[in-house]
């Protein structure tokens, strides 16, 4: 059973990979990184992090411990889905208004998109990343489990970096939209 669970997070993890790449074809060649260096350390942590997870997945335990009940990873795997489900569903209602805001110049034409899921929150992308990593790591049966936290703590300083940019460009407007939605989890966070 573990097998397959397995199996399953590593395709949700070449799904959301590949997703990615199909939908940065769309975004315009005029809003490539402005700092390179600071976007391969930015891409290269996730991609490691990834890695990682996927090697750990594939068999290669790092640091094992005993295996978590059945239940349990069944529960890891409906959790990896879920975060798949919402990175795609944000990623498709941004459409042509995603970039990595850190690192991509601003389309003149972007608009704050604060409809579907960004109704309820601000940053769904981080959230539904949280959740694949989360469930993984439970499936991959380690103890880099306790690492969890540092991930989420990057995730958390990428959404404040964000959203100064945000602020910055749709002032009043990204005020009032603040004040409407949580970060990562509806009416908690």
């Amino acid at each position: 059973m573990n097998f397959y669970l397995r199996l399953t997070a590593i395709l949700i993890f070449a799904i959301l990979h590949s997703y990615w790449r199909i939908a940065d074809k769309g975004i315009s060649k005029a809003l490539q990184f402005k700092n390179p260096l600071a976007s391969l350390f930015e891409k290269s942590f996730l991609s490691y992090a990834q890695f990682i997870v996927v090697l750990q997945l594939a068999g290669l335990s790092l640091f094992p411990k005993p295996q978590f009940p059945v239940i349990i990873q069944i529960l890891a795997i409906l959790i990896c889905l879920k975060g798949l489900i919402i990175c795609i569903t944000a990623r498709r209602t941004l459409g042509k208004n995603w970039t990595n805001a850190k690192d991509y110049k601003q389309s003149p034409a972007a608009h704050l998109v604060s409809s579907g899921i960004y109704s309820y929150i601000r940053h769904p992308i981080y959230l539904g990343l949280i959740l694949v990593f989360t469930g993984s790591e439970i499936l991959a049966n380690s103890y880099l489990i306790i690492l969890l936290p540092l991930l989420y703590l990057w995730f958390y300083n990428q959404a404040k970096k964000e959203e100064v940019l945000l602020l910055a460009r749709f002032g009043k407007q990204y005020e009032s939209y603040l004040s409407k939605t949580r970060m990562f989890i509806p009416y908690l966070i």
